[in-house]
């Protein structure tokens, strides 16, 4: 999952990139390989994410005003994009606000309430959960509860709810209810936090900071109380769950919960001199980034190599040679081998992304949505 960002009109400078015309002219490594302008919507857009080969972005709350009713109406906009070339797939519209959003490999999720009272209020009077893939919402389910968190994992959607409660939905139908789990104390960034994960192998939360996976059935397989801060939900695989604290990295087994590793972000430092770290898993490794430095680590904890100069919101895309990231120049693309800098282009400002597709790297702001080329 991805931190909320707000959308504005603002403009993007490139330094770098403009496809050059000409007989025999083979792109290098940033050149712009095509970029979409003309985006409906994106300047308020709320969200966005890249699921398989399609840009998702979410407006919370669109407002439009019913002629016949003589009422002005509020609702949730979802407008999907080809990656291979920009062009827009289509655009789905919801009468209700969108107050959650979840990504899964090639679909995402939607959690739907018709009011924008947040924690503490007295909630919505309706919520649900909608599936939505590259074709269109596949599915909407009622649930009883305004959604706080999604995760999306093959045929299902899970959502946590205001009260607490785990509820597995698919194919339109709400399959079981779990908890109540206490999803508050797990971090003070309540929002950006990732507090529940989802794999084929089942789902993920932090109960009070605690580790705690079931199947998919809804069975609780272990809890951890041990590891008590989590503050994010790395990834859940059929072999191995990871979790983060603001410092640790935990590699836990999926079926037992035993601890096959942990990394540290640094084990000369005292605590009180720890960043807050945020981990991402992408391209077969995990990506460390704290205190605008960016640690690469492998499949088993050791650290690789460090670069510093990077953005803390970043989304971190790795493929095999190549690590994209959001750094203070702009987008940076680093060796998948020692993290130097392979080139860079400017930007002012970044809104979404880097996010790595089959037509190059992706990244989202003012001027739209640009296509680069990822290598030279």
């Amino acid at each position: 999952m991805t931190s909320r960002r707000r959308f504005l009109a603002s403009l993007a400078t490139l330094a770098a990139g403009a496809t050059l015309a000409g007989c025999g002219y083979y792109p290098g490594g940033g050149d712009i390989r095509w970029r979409e302008e003309s985006l409906g919507g994106l300047y308020r857009t709320d969200e966005v994410a890249v699921a398989g080969e399609t840009l998702y972005t979410v407006t919370d709350s669109t407002q439009s005003y019913d002629v016949e009713e003589e009422t002005w109406t509020r609702g949730a906009e979802v407008v999907a994009y080809d990656t291979a070339d920009g062009s827009e797939r289509y655009s789905e519209g919801f009468e209700e606000r969108a107050r959650a959003f979840g990504v899964g490999e090639s679909d995402v999720a939607v959690g739907l309430g018709s009011d924008d009272t947040g924690l503490g209020g007295e909630g919505p009077s309706s919520s649900a959960v909608a599936r939505i893939g590259p074709d269109g919402r596949q599915w909407t389910v009622t649930v009883d509860a305004a959604v706080e968190q999604l995760a999306v994992a093959d045929e299902r959607v899970y959502a946590v709810t205001a009260e607490g409660a785990l509820v597995a939905c698919a194919d339109g139908e709400v399959r079981w209810r779990r908890g109540s789990y206490d999803l508050g104390n797990a971090g003070p960034d309540r929002e950006s936090s990732a507090l529940v994960g989802a794999g084929p192998a089942g789902v993920v939360l932090a109960d009070g900071g605690e580790p705690v996976h079931l199947a998919p059935d809804g069975t609780e397989r272990w809890r951890r109380p041990d590891i008590s801060h989590v503050q994010q939900v790395v990834d859940v695989g059929s072999d191995r769950v990871h979790v983060a604290d603001e410092t640790t990295l935990y590699a836990l087994a999926a079926e037992s919960g035993e601890s096959r590793w942990t990394a540290q972000e640094s084990a000369d430092l005292p605590e009180y001199a720890l960043g807050r770290a945020r981990y991402h898993r992408t391209g077969g490794d995990f990506y460390r980034v704290v205190d605008a430095e960016l640690h690469a680590l492998d499949d088993t904890g050791e650290t690789r190599w460090t670069n510093e100069g990077v953005e803390r919101e970043t989304n971190v895309a790795a493929g095999e040679t190549s690590v994209f990231v959001h750094t203070g120049s702009g987008v940076t693309a680093l060796s998948a081998d020692d993290g130097s800098r392979n080139w860079t282009v400017e930007y002012d400002r970044i809104d979404a992304g880097p996010f790595l597709v089959d037509a190059g790297v992706l990244v989202v702001s003012g001027q739209g949505v640009t296509c680069h080329v990822p290598r030279g």
